[in-house]
């Protein structure tokens, strides 16, 4: 999977003017959705992935950049090129979008095999939206897996995070163990 040290190099135009904040990969530190002007976060993106057209990350910040302004023509086939090259926020957030059905339909199965694979290239989030999900019966049906076991270790991992867990999701790790200890042992 791509990681900001496979992929880094000095932050593009895009990435200063639409890159997430929360991308782990990112380069740079990102842009909050409503602080940037649209069409200018359009040309910049596209014009640096001209330059570097495989590029998962400048493929998901447009993405997003499209998403964000309802252009779903154009924002769809950009998260699939990301999340095909498994960049793990774009496998979240497009996950996330799935779950929503605020501008396509809601697709839990393929938000479950998203987040599954973003969580096993250890995105915390990710870790997280999986274990909760898939626990309380999202996935039922689905053919990603919610293994109890496979669970309680990506609980461990996003407790171990370098970033500090705050107090709320610290009691969502702790609540989402007892209920991967308790499904495991009804199995």
């Amino acid at each position: 999977y791509v990681t900001a040290g496979a992929d880094a190099a000095e932050p593009t135009a895009c990435d200063r003017i639409a890159g997430h904040p929360q991308d782990p990969d990112g380069v740079g530190p990102g842009a909050v959705d409503d602080r940037w002007n649209h069409a200018e976060a359009v040309a910049a993106c596209r014009v640096d992935l001209s330059r570097d057209p495989n590029n998962p990350r400048l493929q998901f910040i447009l993405a997003r950049v499209h998403y964000r302004a309802g252009e779903l023509a154009d924002s769809i086939p950009l998260f699939e090129a990301a999340t095909e090259a498994d960049y793990r926020h774009a496998l979240f957030v497009y996950a996330w979008l799935l779950t929503t059905g605020e501008k396509m339909a809601a697709d839990w199965c393929k938000a479950a095999d998203l987040w599954h694979r973003a969580a096993q290239r250890d995105h915390m989030n990710a870790q997280l939206a999986f274990s909760h999900y898939g626990l309380n019966g999202k996935f039922d049906g689905c053919a990603t897996a919610v293994e109890p076991k496979e669970v309680l270790g990506f609980l461990a991992k996003a407790k171990a995070a370098p970033l500090q867990l705050s107090f709320h999701r610290n009691l969502l790790v702790e609540n989402l163990e007892r209920m991967a200890r308790e499904k495991g042992a009804a199995r």
